[in-house]
């Protein structure tokens, strides 16, 4: 017999071909995935994933947990639903007795009421429903539309796992910091349990700390201190509170309010001493951009009558401040007292040769913006953007790190808030402007600026 010779054929190309051989034998067909095995579906009960021991039956699971079915026709599986919400499965972790499975971490539970606690499986021989409980997973608040404020007001509020769907998921209660609590008929859900929203109970204002929030299917916290204006944290700047008889021309001590943070307020900014007429709903005194004369198309005379809040400076912006900045927001209350027509609201550590901007304007989105009461305005760090010759650049990079933006031209934790209507460059590179701002039609008030941590 004589032998044949292989022609010479590279490493590299005998190791794409062994590829490709194992990747041709774990290609399944369609027919593969829905074997007849001549049996129709049934689940007979339903156990944990983890190895034995501890792969016990389970008497309830919850969004986005990884389980076992256990039953007969699984090799034929057609269709797989949660509360009777399609859900992708994956044969290749099936046998005919046994299948794999996620239930999906999100679904529209409100629009899927028929069908709740519920798993439904179709093969080639039919299909069968089995009632098994299907919980949402803890409730959590990540945000509030007003996150400081004495009380008496609608506020709307933000996260996850906040269902209120009537004889299946509810929020018993919302407790607030200073113990009074909001009750299931006085709370308003949207149908994907991202929202509630409710009137925050008045009194009782003595410390700042976490919502707690009690369901029927597991409690949990908000992820911020409501109310922090009575309990500040590391990361809190400037409350601009006011205390035995201090006042603009007389700040406060540092004994008397460690988080009072007005610098220059003598110079910059416009002192309310009593915001209960303009401002109502207020924690306390505040500050407020309102120039009294005409800003021109591209005026940038930020020094200059009450455009501008400067803070002092702080030790630190967070705990840890190796921490990423994508984890942390720049927080403060706002109320726009007059329609926002014209003008940008940017924001920079340290002084006027500024590193990093982040631009504050609402009313761009729709041409005018004008608040109906105090609000909470976040704005992740990693939005503010490196400057282009003093002027928001959103085009450029964001701060590496938390550092980098807090000591930035070494402002040391200072920020500045002014108010222009420079409008940054257009496509071409050129500067733009917005349109001018009338004598004394502009009334921004401020108050509370912190740093957050939001993830």
């Amino acid at each position: 017999m004589k032998s044949k010779t292989l022609p010479y054929i590279s490493g590299l190309l005998w190791q794409l071909l062994l590829l490709a051989g194992l990747l041709a034998s774990c290609k399944k067909s369609e027919s593969d995935y829905t074997k007849d095995s001549g049996k129709s579906p049934r689940i007979n009960g339903i156990r944990a994933i983890t190895p034995a021991p501890n792969n016990f039956a389970l008497q309830e699971a919850f969004l986005g947990q990884t389980i076992v079915l256990r039953g007969e026709g699984f090799e034929s599986l057609r269709k797989l639903y949660f509360n009777g919400f399609d859900t992708y499965f994956n044969p290749a972790l099936f046998s005919d007795t046994t299948a794999v499975v996620t239930i999906p971490a999100a679904m529209p539970l409100s629009e899927l009421v028929s069908s709740l606690n519920t798993i439904r499986i179709v093969n080639s021989k039919g299909e069968f429903t089995y009632e098994f409980p299907i919980k949402p997973n803890n409730p959590v608040i990540t945000s509030g539309s007003l996150e400081n404020t004495p009380g008496g007001v609608s506020v709307k509020f933000t996260g996850s796992n906040l269902f209120m769907i009537d004889g299946f998921y509810f929020i018993d209660s919302i407790v607030f910091p200073n113990g009074n609590k909001v009750v299931e008929s006085a709370i308003t859900g949207n149908p994907d349990g991202t929202e509630v929203t409710l009137t925050v109970p008045t009194g009782g204002l003595q410390r700042g700390d976490s919502l707690r929030i009690y369901t029927n299917h597991g409690n949990g916290t908000s992820m911020f201190r409501f109310n922090n204006w009575l309990s500040p944290t590391v990361g809190y700047i400037a409350n601009f509170d006011a205390v035995g008889g201090s006042g603009q021309w007389n700040p406060p001590s540092s004994a008397e309010n460690p988080n009072y943070g007005w610098s220059q307020q003598q110079w910059v900014g416009e002192w309310v001493p009593d915001p209960s007429a303009t401002y109502p709903n207020a924690t306390g005194t505040c500050v407020a951009i309102h120039p009294a004369a005409n800003v021109t198309p591209g005026d940038d005379s930020w020094w200059q009558d009450n455009r501008c809040i400067i803070t002092n400076t702080v030790p630190s912006w967070a705990a840890n401040m190796n921490d990423a900045i994508i984890n942390y927001a720049l927080k403060f209350e706002v109320y726009v007292k007059d329609n926002w027509t014209a003008g940008n609201l940017w924001i920079a550590p340290g002084w006027a040769d500024w590193s990093f901007i982040a631009e504050y304007s609402p009313w761009k989105k729709t041409g005018s913006y004008r608040s109906t009461g105090w609000e909470t305005v976040s704005i992740p760090l990693s939005e503010f953007h490196k400057a282009k010759s003093n002027r928001y650049n959103k085009g450029g990079d964001p701060p590496a790190n938390m550092n980098e933006l807090m000591n930035a031209n070494g402002s040391g934790g200072m920020l500045m808030f002014r108010l222009t209507t420079a409008d940054g460059f257009n496509a071409a590179g050129n500067e733009v402007s917005t349109g001018p701002i009338a004598p004394g039609s502009l009334r921004i008030a401020i108050d509370n600026i912190r740093i957050e941590k939001i993830k």
